[in-house]
Protein backbone atom coordinates (compact mmCIF):
# COMPACT_ATOMS: atom_id res chain seq x y z
CA UNK A 1 0.00 0.00 0.00
CA UNK A 2 1.12 3.77 -0.72
CA UNK A 3 -0.92 6.75 0.47
CA UNK A 4 0.45 10.08 2.13
CA UNK A 5 -0.65 8.84 5.76
CA UNK A 6 -0.33 6.00 8.28
CA UNK A 7 -1.86 6.07 11.28
CA UNK A 8 -0.12 3.43 12.81
CA UNK A 9 2.80 5.52 13.12
CA UNK A 10 2.86 8.12 15.58
CA UNK A 11 1.72 11.58 14.11
CA UNK A 12 1.40 9.57 10.93
CA UNK A 13 -2.42 11.03 10.10
CA UNK A 14 -3.85 13.94 8.92
CA UNK A 15 -7.44 12.46 8.49
CA UNK A 16 -9.21 9.38 7.67
CA UNK A 17 -6.75 8.23 4.97
CA UNK A 18 -4.35 7.41 8.29
CA UNK A 19 -7.75 5.85 9.76
CA UNK A 20 -7.72 3.36 6.78
CA UNK A 21 -4.18 2.56 6.63
CA UNK A 22 -3.90 2.25 10.27
CA UNK A 23 -7.03 -0.43 10.38
CA UNK A 24 -6.93 -1.82 7.32
CA UNK A 25 -3.42 -3.51 7.32
CA UNK A 26 -4.00 -5.26 10.71
CA UNK A 27 -7.18 -6.87 9.59
CA UNK A 28 -5.62 -7.79 6.27
CA UNK A 29 -2.51 -9.39 8.07
CA UNK A 30 -5.01 -11.39 10.46
CA UNK A 31 -6.79 -13.03 7.22
CA UNK A 32 -2.89 -14.09 6.59
CA UNK A 33 -2.62 -11.37 3.62
CA UNK A 34 1.48 -9.77 4.13
CA UNK A 35 0.83 -6.02 3.90
CA UNK A 36 3.55 -3.27 3.44
CA UNK A 37 2.27 0.37 3.89
CA UNK A 38 4.40 2.76 2.34
CA UNK A 39 4.82 6.80 3.08
CA UNK A 40 7.01 9.72 3.26
CA UNK A 41 8.88 10.52 6.61
CA UNK A 42 7.91 14.38 6.33
CA UNK A 43 11.13 14.98 8.11
CA UNK A 44 9.76 12.86 11.15
CA UNK A 45 7.97 9.89 10.88
CA UNK A 46 11.71 7.70 10.80
CA UNK A 47 12.71 8.87 14.07
CA UNK A 48 9.30 6.34 15.35
CA UNK A 49 10.64 3.95 17.99
CA UNK A 50 11.73 0.93 16.28
CA UNK A 51 12.77 2.16 13.10
CA UNK A 52 15.82 0.25 11.30
CA UNK A 53 17.83 1.78 8.74
CA UNK A 54 16.74 0.11 5.35
CA UNK A 55 18.81 0.61 2.09
CA UNK A 56 18.65 4.07 0.02
CA UNK A 57 17.08 4.18 -3.63
CA UNK A 58 18.11 5.78 -6.17
CA UNK A 59 14.72 7.75 -7.37
CA UNK A 60 14.69 9.60 -11.20
CA UNK A 61 13.23 12.55 -10.03
CA UNK A 62 12.49 16.05 -11.49
CA UNK A 63 16.09 15.46 -14.34
CA UNK A 64 18.10 14.21 -11.22
CA UNK A 65 19.03 10.77 -9.22
CA UNK A 66 17.41 11.36 -5.55
CA UNK A 67 18.63 9.86 -2.81
CA UNK A 68 15.69 8.37 -1.01
CA UNK A 69 17.05 6.79 2.43
CA UNK A 70 14.20 4.16 3.66
CA UNK A 71 13.69 3.05 6.93
CA UNK A 72 11.83 -0.28 8.28
CA UNK A 73 9.28 -0.99 10.88
CA UNK A 74 7.21 -4.45 11.41
CA UNK A 75 4.96 -3.78 13.86
CA UNK A 76 3.27 -5.76 16.89
CA UNK A 77 0.43 -6.57 14.35
CA UNK A 78 2.45 -8.25 11.55
CA UNK A 79 2.37 -5.07 9.64
CA UNK A 80 5.35 -3.87 7.49
CA UNK A 81 6.02 -0.60 7.28
CA UNK A 82 8.35 1.35 5.01
CA UNK A 83 9.02 5.28 5.65
CA UNK A 84 10.40 7.14 3.02
CA UNK A 85 13.28 10.17 3.86
CA UNK A 86 13.97 12.84 1.71
CA UNK A 87 14.53 16.57 2.27
CA UNK A 88 12.21 16.89 -0.76
CA UNK A 89 9.46 15.52 1.70
CA UNK A 90 10.14 18.26 3.80
CA UNK A 91 10.00 21.37 1.81
CA UNK A 92 9.71 24.23 4.46
CA UNK A 93 11.03 22.76 6.92
CA UNK A 94 7.50 22.69 9.18
CA UNK A 95 7.05 18.59 9.21
CA UNK A 96 3.74 18.88 7.92
CA UNK A 97 2.10 16.40 5.83
CA UNK A 98 -0.54 18.88 3.59
CA UNK A 99 -0.19 22.10 2.56
CA UNK A 100 -2.15 25.10 0.92
CA UNK A 101 -0.54 26.90 -1.72
CA UNK A 102 -3.95 28.77 -2.18
CA UNK A 103 -5.84 29.00 -5.41
CA UNK A 104 -3.45 30.52 -8.02
CA UNK A 105 -1.12 27.35 -7.52
CA UNK A 106 -3.47 24.61 -5.86
CA UNK A 107 -1.43 21.51 -4.55
CA UNK A 108 1.62 22.70 -5.98
CA UNK A 109 3.63 21.97 -2.56
CA UNK A 110 1.59 18.55 -1.84
CA UNK A 111 1.78 17.67 -6.10
CA UNK A 112 5.63 17.88 -6.08
CA UNK A 113 6.17 15.67 -2.69
CA UNK A 114 3.56 12.81 -3.39
CA UNK A 115 4.61 12.53 -7.26
CA UNK A 116 8.30 11.80 -5.78
CA UNK A 117 6.43 9.69 -2.84
CA UNK A 118 4.99 7.55 -6.58
CA UNK A 119 8.50 7.71 -7.70
CA UNK A 120 9.85 6.58 -4.66
CA UNK A 121 7.84 4.23 -4.03
CA UNK A 122 7.93 2.70 -7.78
CA UNK A 123 11.82 1.85 -7.08
CA UNK A 124 11.47 0.26 -3.65
CA UNK A 125 8.71 -1.78 -5.20
CA UNK A 126 10.89 -2.95 -7.66
CA UNK A 127 13.45 -4.10 -6.03
CA UNK A 128 11.80 -5.61 -3.16
CA UNK A 129 8.00 -6.14 -4.30
CA UNK A 130 7.60 -10.20 -4.12
CA UNK A 131 5.92 -12.17 -7.50
CA UNK A 132 2.21 -12.22 -6.57
CA UNK A 133 2.30 -8.93 -5.10
CA UNK A 134 -0.74 -6.50 -5.31
CA UNK A 135 0.18 -2.43 -5.41
CA UNK A 136 -2.71 -0.96 -4.06
CA UNK A 137 -2.57 3.38 -4.02
CA UNK A 138 -4.37 5.23 -1.87
CA UNK A 139 -6.09 8.35 -3.60
CA UNK A 140 -4.51 10.85 -6.22
CA UNK A 141 -1.43 11.13 -3.97
CA UNK A 142 -0.54 8.33 -4.91
CA UNK A 143 -1.85 8.27 -7.91
CA UNK A 144 1.23 9.01 -10.10
CA UNK A 145 2.64 5.41 -9.22
CA UNK A 146 0.42 4.49 -11.86
CA UNK A 147 1.46 6.63 -14.10
CA UNK A 148 4.75 5.99 -13.74
CA UNK A 149 3.76 1.88 -14.60
CA UNK A 150 2.13 2.66 -17.70
CA UNK A 151 4.45 5.34 -19.33
CA UNK A 152 7.74 5.26 -18.06
CA UNK A 153 10.59 2.60 -18.86
CA UNK A 154 12.01 2.44 -16.10
CA UNK A 155 8.96 1.85 -14.38
CA UNK A 156 7.78 -0.95 -16.79
CA UNK A 157 8.67 -4.20 -14.43
CA UNK A 158 5.70 -2.47 -12.40
CA UNK A 159 3.32 -3.86 -14.89
CA UNK A 160 3.07 -7.71 -13.66
CA UNK A 161 1.87 -6.49 -10.77
CA UNK A 162 -1.73 -6.04 -10.05
CA UNK A 163 -2.60 -2.46 -9.36
CA UNK A 164 -5.77 -0.99 -7.09
CA UNK A 165 -6.69 2.70 -6.57
CA UNK A 166 -8.57 3.71 -3.46
CA UNK A 167 -11.01 7.05 -3.70
CA UNK A 168 -11.02 8.14 -0.43
CA UNK A 169 -12.05 11.80 -1.27
CA UNK A 170 -12.84 11.82 -5.22
CA UNK A 171 -13.23 15.46 -4.56
CA UNK A 172 -9.15 16.01 -4.31
CA UNK A 173 -7.37 15.43 -7.50
CA UNK A 174 -4.26 16.54 -6.86
CA UNK A 175 -4.04 18.77 -10.77
CA UNK A 176 -1.01 20.55 -11.78
CA UNK A 177 -0.10 21.22 -15.25
CA UNK A 178 1.34 19.10 -17.56
CA UNK A 179 4.45 21.62 -18.52
CA UNK A 180 5.85 25.31 -17.85
CA UNK A 181 5.80 24.94 -14.10
CA UNK A 182 7.75 23.66 -11.45
CA UNK A 183 5.42 21.73 -10.10
CA UNK A 184 4.10 19.63 -13.25
CA UNK A 185 4.54 15.97 -14.54
CA UNK A 186 6.76 17.33 -17.02
CA UNK A 187 9.27 19.10 -14.34
CA UNK A 188 9.09 15.59 -12.19
CA UNK A 189 9.30 13.46 -15.50
CA UNK A 190 10.93 15.18 -18.36
CA UNK A 191 10.82 12.08 -20.30
CA UNK A 192 7.16 11.14 -20.38
CA UNK A 193 5.00 11.78 -23.08
CA UNK A 194 2.46 14.39 -22.48
CA UNK A 195 0.10 13.82 -25.94
CA UNK A 196 -1.40 10.40 -24.76
CA UNK A 197 -5.06 11.49 -23.98
CA UNK A 198 -5.19 8.79 -20.25
CA UNK A 199 -2.54 12.23 -18.96
CA UNK A 200 -5.27 15.19 -19.69
CA UNK A 201 -7.81 16.46 -17.14
CA UNK A 202 -10.93 16.19 -18.98
CA UNK A 203 -11.83 19.69 -18.49
CA UNK A 204 -8.67 21.49 -18.89
CA UNK A 205 -6.56 20.26 -21.54
CA UNK A 206 -3.19 21.88 -20.51
CA UNK A 207 -3.42 19.79 -17.10
CA UNK A 208 -2.53 16.58 -16.09
CA UNK A 209 -5.27 14.58 -13.53
CA UNK A 210 -3.64 11.65 -11.36
CA UNK A 211 -6.67 10.41 -10.01
CA UNK A 212 -8.56 10.72 -13.72
CA UNK A 213 -5.29 8.66 -15.08
CA UNK A 214 -4.90 6.06 -12.29
CA UNK A 215 -8.95 5.34 -12.97
CA UNK A 216 -8.25 4.59 -16.76
CA UNK A 217 -5.25 2.29 -15.64
CA UNK A 218 -5.90 0.93 -12.59
CA UNK A 219 -6.53 -2.96 -12.42
CA UNK A 220 -9.78 -2.22 -10.01
CA UNK A 221 -10.77 0.70 -8.20
CA UNK A 222 -12.98 1.17 -5.05
CA UNK A 223 -14.65 3.75 -3.19
CA UNK A 224 -15.13 3.50 0.97
CA UNK A 225 -18.92 3.07 0.70
CA UNK A 226 -21.20 0.89 -1.42
CA UNK A 227 -23.72 4.26 -1.52
CA UNK A 228 -20.74 6.69 -2.80
CA UNK A 229 -19.89 3.90 -5.25
CA UNK A 230 -23.07 4.67 -6.72
CA UNK A 231 -23.22 8.40 -6.36
CA UNK A 232 -19.79 8.39 -7.93
CA UNK A 233 -21.30 7.61 -11.38
CA UNK A 234 -23.55 10.65 -12.00
CA UNK A 235 -22.21 13.95 -12.59
CA UNK A 236 -22.32 16.86 -10.49
CA UNK A 237 -25.56 18.42 -10.18
CA UNK A 238 -24.89 22.42 -8.14
CA UNK A 239 -28.98 22.90 -8.55
CA UNK A 240 -29.44 19.88 -6.24
CA UNK A 241 -26.85 20.27 -4.21
CA UNK A 242 -25.83 17.00 -5.32
CA UNK A 243 -21.88 16.04 -5.50
CA UNK A 244 -21.08 13.57 -7.70
CA UNK A 245 -18.17 12.22 -9.61
CA UNK A 246 -16.40 15.15 -9.63
CA UNK A 247 -16.16 15.53 -13.37
CA UNK A 248 -14.96 11.90 -13.59
CA UNK A 249 -17.85 10.24 -13.90
CA UNK A 250 -17.32 8.94 -17.78
CA UNK A 251 -14.09 7.28 -16.36
CA UNK A 252 -15.88 5.85 -13.63
CA UNK A 253 -18.98 4.47 -15.74
CA UNK A 254 -16.55 2.85 -17.38
CA UNK A 255 -14.71 0.91 -14.98
CA UNK A 256 -18.32 -0.06 -13.60
CA UNK A 257 -19.31 -1.35 -17.23
CA UNK A 258 -15.84 -3.51 -17.02
CA UNK A 259 -16.26 -5.07 -13.44
CA UNK A 260 -13.12 -2.66 -12.29
CA UNK A 261 -15.23 -0.59 -9.79
CA UNK A 262 -17.07 -1.76 -5.97
CA UNK A 263 -17.73 0.28 -2.96
CA UNK A 264 -16.72 -1.53 0.16
CA UNK A 265 -17.49 0.55 3.66
CA UNK A 266 -14.75 1.20 5.86
CA UNK A 267 -14.69 -0.46 8.82
CA UNK A 268 -14.09 0.72 13.02
CA UNK A 269 -11.91 -0.46 15.36
CA UNK A 270 -14.26 -2.22 18.43
CA UNK A 271 -11.51 -3.53 20.64
CA UNK A 272 -11.06 -0.50 23.43
CA UNK A 273 -13.18 0.97 26.28
CA UNK A 274 -16.24 3.01 25.10
CA UNK A 275 -18.09 3.27 27.70
CA UNK A 276 -19.91 6.32 28.69
CA UNK A 277 -18.32 8.73 29.88
CA UNK A 278 -20.13 11.93 31.92
CA UNK A 279 -19.76 15.39 31.92
CA UNK A 280 -17.33 16.50 34.64
CA UNK A 281 -14.96 14.10 33.30
CA UNK A 282 -15.58 15.95 29.52
CA UNK A 283 -15.68 19.35 31.18
CA UNK A 284 -12.08 18.56 32.65
CA UNK A 285 -10.70 17.34 29.26
CA UNK A 286 -11.98 20.45 27.58
CA UNK A 287 -10.33 22.74 30.17
CA UNK A 288 -6.93 20.73 30.01
CA UNK A 289 -7.00 21.57 26.08
CA UNK A 290 -7.73 25.00 26.39
CA UNK A 291 -5.05 25.05 28.39
CA UNK A 292 -2.40 23.84 26.33
CA UNK A 293 -3.99 25.12 22.78
CA UNK A 294 -3.13 28.61 25.07
CA UNK A 295 0.55 27.81 24.72
CA UNK A 296 1.09 26.22 21.82
CA UNK A 297 -1.95 28.17 20.02
CA UNK A 298 -0.84 31.96 20.87
CA UNK A 299 -2.43 33.34 17.78
CA UNK A 300 -5.56 32.21 18.79
CA UNK A 301 -5.05 33.03 22.57
CA UNK A 302 -8.16 35.08 22.95
CA UNK A 303 -10.95 32.50 21.04
CA UNK A 304 -9.47 29.96 23.82
CA UNK A 305 -10.04 32.14 26.49
CA UNK A 306 -13.64 32.43 25.33
CA UNK A 307 -14.06 29.03 25.14
CA UNK A 308 -12.60 28.93 28.68
CA UNK A 309 -15.22 31.49 30.28
CA UNK A 310 -17.97 29.65 28.36
CA UNK A 311 -17.04 26.53 30.13
CA UNK A 312 -16.75 28.00 33.57
CA UNK A 313 -20.20 29.33 33.65
CA UNK A 314 -21.94 25.90 32.75
CA UNK A 315 -22.71 24.81 36.53
CA UNK A 316 -24.77 21.72 35.51
CA UNK A 317 -24.28 19.17 32.97
CA UNK A 318 -26.14 19.91 29.46
CA UNK A 319 -29.03 18.37 28.50
CA UNK A 320 -28.81 17.07 26.04
CA UNK A 321 -25.42 17.47 24.67
CA UNK A 322 -24.62 17.78 20.99
CA UNK A 323 -21.68 17.12 19.50
CA UNK A 324 -19.33 17.91 16.50
CA UNK A 325 -16.06 16.48 15.34
CA UNK A 326 -14.28 17.08 12.03
CA UNK A 327 -12.34 19.17 9.82
CA UNK A 328 -14.50 22.71 9.10
CA UNK A 329 -14.45 22.55 5.35
CA UNK A 330 -17.29 23.40 2.93
CA UNK A 331 -18.01 19.90 2.94
CA UNK A 332 -18.32 18.99 6.65
CA UNK A 333 -19.79 22.39 7.53
CA UNK A 334 -21.86 24.36 4.86
CA UNK A 335 -25.06 23.59 5.18
CA UNK A 336 -24.73 24.59 9.38
CA UNK A 337 -23.44 28.28 8.07
CA UNK A 338 -25.38 28.80 5.12
CA UNK A 339 -28.01 31.89 6.27
CA UNK A 340 -31.20 33.10 5.19
CA UNK A 341 -32.66 36.01 3.61
CA UNK A 342 -32.75 37.46 7.15
CA UNK A 343 -28.88 36.51 7.54
CA UNK A 344 -29.51 33.96 10.25
CA UNK A 345 -27.29 30.65 9.78
CA UNK A 346 -29.07 27.40 10.25
CA UNK A 347 -26.60 26.92 13.34
CA UNK A 348 -28.53 29.99 14.48
CA UNK A 349 -31.48 28.60 14.14
CA UNK A 350 -30.59 25.29 15.17
CA UNK A 351 -29.31 26.35 18.53
CA UNK A 352 -32.48 28.66 19.40
CA UNK A 353 -34.90 25.82 18.89
CA UNK A 354 -32.72 23.61 21.72
CA UNK A 355 -33.74 23.28 25.31
CA UNK A 356 -32.74 26.02 27.75
CA UNK A 357 -29.75 23.54 29.40
CA UNK A 358 -28.96 22.04 26.03
CA UNK A 359 -25.02 22.89 24.77
CA UNK A 360 -23.91 22.03 21.66
CA UNK A 361 -20.38 21.58 21.52
CA UNK A 362 -18.26 21.51 17.93
CA UNK A 363 -14.39 20.59 17.84
CA UNK A 364 -12.08 21.02 14.72
CA UNK A 365 -10.01 23.49 12.53
CA UNK A 366 -9.74 24.04 9.26
CA UNK A 367 -10.78 27.21 7.01
CA UNK A 368 -9.88 30.48 8.64
CA UNK A 369 -13.45 32.32 7.15
CA UNK A 370 -15.32 29.21 8.99
CA UNK A 371 -13.56 29.46 12.34
CA UNK A 372 -14.13 32.97 12.24
CA UNK A 373 -17.62 32.42 11.48
CA UNK A 374 -17.62 29.72 14.58
CA UNK A 375 -16.27 31.95 17.20
CA UNK A 376 -18.86 34.97 16.57
CA UNK A 377 -21.66 32.41 17.23
CA UNK A 378 -19.90 30.80 20.24
CA UNK A 379 -19.76 34.46 21.35
CA UNK A 380 -22.99 34.94 20.74
CA UNK A 381 -25.53 32.17 21.54
CA UNK A 382 -24.70 30.59 25.63
CA UNK A 383 -25.58 26.59 24.14
CA UNK A 384 -22.74 26.73 21.25
CA UNK A 385 -19.32 25.96 22.55
CA UNK A 386 -16.59 26.48 19.56
CA UNK A 387 -13.63 24.17 20.27
CA UNK A 388 -10.72 25.30 17.82
CA UNK A 389 -8.04 22.32 17.94
CA UNK A 390 -7.53 18.58 17.89
CA UNK A 391 -7.13 16.42 19.87
CA UNK A 392 -7.58 12.69 19.77
CA UNK A 393 -8.27 11.95 23.32
CA UNK A 394 -10.64 14.86 23.45
CA UNK A 395 -12.67 13.65 20.53
CA UNK A 396 -12.74 10.14 22.29
CA UNK A 397 -14.50 12.01 25.28
CA UNK A 398 -17.06 13.72 23.03
CA UNK A 399 -17.99 10.73 21.80
CA UNK A 400 -18.68 8.88 24.80
CA UNK A 401 -20.38 11.75 26.48
CA UNK A 402 -22.76 13.10 24.01
CA UNK A 403 -26.48 13.00 23.72
CA UNK A 404 -26.45 13.62 19.42
CA UNK A 405 -23.90 13.50 17.27
CA UNK A 406 -24.53 16.17 14.31
CA UNK A 407 -22.64 15.21 11.08
CA UNK A 408 -24.71 17.30 8.23
CA UNK A 409 -21.88 16.61 5.47
CA UNK A 410 -22.72 18.01 2.22
CA UNK A 411 -21.02 14.60 0.87
CA UNK A 412 -19.51 11.79 2.79
CA UNK A 413 -17.69 8.84 0.97
CA UNK A 414 -17.51 7.37 4.06
CA UNK A 415 -17.34 9.06 7.33
CA UNK A 416 -15.96 7.52 10.26
CA UNK A 417 -16.72 9.94 12.93
CA UNK A 418 -20.52 8.88 13.06
CA UNK A 419 -19.34 5.25 13.54
CA UNK A 420 -17.31 6.36 16.67
CA UNK A 421 -19.82 7.89 18.15
CA UNK A 422 -22.67 4.83 17.59
CA UNK A 423 -20.03 2.91 19.18
CA UNK A 424 -19.89 4.67 22.30
CA UNK A 425 -23.61 4.75 22.25
CA UNK A 426 -24.26 8.05 20.60
CA UNK A 427 -27.46 8.36 18.14
CA UNK A 428 -26.00 10.37 14.77
CA UNK A 429 -28.01 12.78 13.14
CA UNK A 430 -26.48 12.77 9.37
CA UNK A 431 -27.28 14.19 5.96
CA UNK A 432 -28.55 11.12 3.98
CA UNK A 433 -25.39 10.74 1.47
CA UNK A 434 -22.47 8.52 1.15
CA UNK A 435 -21.19 6.25 3.88
CA UNK A 436 -23.25 8.42 6.39
CA UNK A 437 -26.66 6.67 4.60
CA UNK A 438 -24.76 3.31 4.47
CA UNK A 439 -24.49 3.42 8.73
CA UNK A 440 -27.21 5.82 10.17
CA UNK A 441 -30.36 4.29 9.96
CA UNK A 442 -33.37 6.82 10.73
CA UNK A 443 -35.55 5.64 13.91
CA UNK A 444 -33.26 2.57 14.34
CA UNK A 445 -29.48 4.19 15.38
CA UNK A 446 -30.07 7.95 14.28
CA UNK A 447 -31.89 10.82 11.99
CA UNK A 448 -31.44 11.05 8.13
CA UNK A 449 -32.25 14.08 6.66
CA UNK A 450 -32.10 15.04 2.27
CA UNK A 451 -33.13 17.76 0.33
CA UNK A 452 -32.88 18.41 -3.67
CA UNK A 453 -31.57 22.16 -2.96
CA UNK A 454 -29.59 23.92 -0.65
CA UNK A 455 -32.48 25.59 0.99
CA UNK A 456 -34.42 22.03 0.74
CA UNK A 457 -31.39 20.42 3.12
CA UNK A 458 -30.88 23.77 5.45
CA UNK A 459 -35.02 23.38 6.34
CA UNK A 460 -34.21 19.43 6.70
CA UNK A 461 -31.31 18.96 8.84
CA UNK A 462 -33.28 21.81 10.91
CA UNK A 463 -36.43 19.89 10.99
CA UNK A 464 -34.31 16.61 11.82
CA UNK A 465 -33.08 18.12 14.66
CA UNK A 466 -36.35 19.18 15.64
CA UNK A 467 -37.25 15.42 15.48
CA UNK A 468 -34.28 14.15 17.33
CA UNK A 469 -35.49 17.06 20.75
CA UNK A 470 -39.03 16.01 21.03
CA UNK A 471 -37.36 12.46 21.34
CA UNK A 472 -35.12 13.37 23.85
CA UNK A 473 -37.42 15.34 25.92
CA UNK A 474 -40.69 13.44 25.40
CA UNK A 475 -39.96 9.78 25.03
CA UNK A 476 -36.88 8.24 27.40
CA UNK A 477 -37.58 5.00 26.24
CA UNK A 478 -37.30 5.75 22.68
CA UNK A 479 -33.79 7.24 22.99
CA UNK A 480 -32.45 4.79 25.20
CA UNK A 481 -33.37 2.08 22.47
CA UNK A 482 -31.58 4.76 20.10
CA UNK A 483 -28.61 4.71 22.29
CA UNK A 484 -28.54 0.55 22.42
CA UNK A 485 -29.02 0.33 18.97
CA UNK A 486 -26.39 2.30 18.13
CA UNK A 487 -23.71 0.49 20.45
CA UNK A 488 -24.92 -2.41 18.97
CA UNK A 489 -23.64 -1.71 15.90
CA UNK A 490 -20.55 -2.83 14.27
CA UNK A 491 -18.80 -2.39 10.89
CA UNK A 492 -15.73 -4.26 11.33
CA UNK A 493 -12.41 -3.97 9.67
CA UNK A 494 -12.60 -8.08 9.19
CA UNK A 495 -15.48 -7.82 7.37
CA UNK A 496 -14.49 -5.41 4.78
CA UNK A 497 -10.44 -7.27 4.36
CA UNK A 498 -12.44 -9.66 3.20
CA UNK A 499 -14.44 -7.98 0.20
CA UNK A 500 -10.92 -6.46 -0.81
CA UNK A 501 -9.36 -9.79 -0.90
CA UNK A 502 -11.84 -10.91 -2.53
CA UNK A 503 -12.94 -8.06 -5.05
CA UNK A 504 -9.91 -6.58 -5.65
CA UNK A 505 -7.00 -8.34 -4.75
CA UNK A 506 -9.02 -11.51 -6.62
CA UNK A 507 -8.03 -14.18 -3.88
CA UNK A 508 -10.01 -15.68 -1.45
CA UNK A 509 -9.58 -15.00 2.40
Amino acid sequence: MVASENGALPGGKAGGVGDVLRELPRALVANQVPVTVLCPAYGRLHETAGMVVGEPLTVPFAGQSLLVQTYNLRDVHGVDHVVLQHEAFDPHGDQRIYHDDGIARPFATDASKFALLSAAAGCWLLHHATPDAVIHAHDWHAAPLLTLRAFLPEFSGLQKFRTVLTLHNLALQGIRPLRHDASSLQAWFPSIGLDNPVLRDPRYADCYNPVAAAIQLADAINTVSPNNAQEILQPDDPARAFRGGEGLQAYLQSAQADGRLVGILNGCDYDGDYSRQQWPTLATAIDGALNEWQRTDPANKALHRLAMDKLARIDAAPHPLLTSVGRLTDQKIQLLLLRDDEGISSLQHIIATLPAKALFIMLGTGDPTMEVDLVEHSRRDARFLFLRGFSESLSDLIYRTGDLFVMPSSFEPCGISQMMAMRAGQPCLVHAVGGLYDTVEEGFSGYRFAGDSLAAQTHALRDAVQRAMQDFQNDDKRWALLRRNAASLRFRWTKSASLYQQHLYQFND
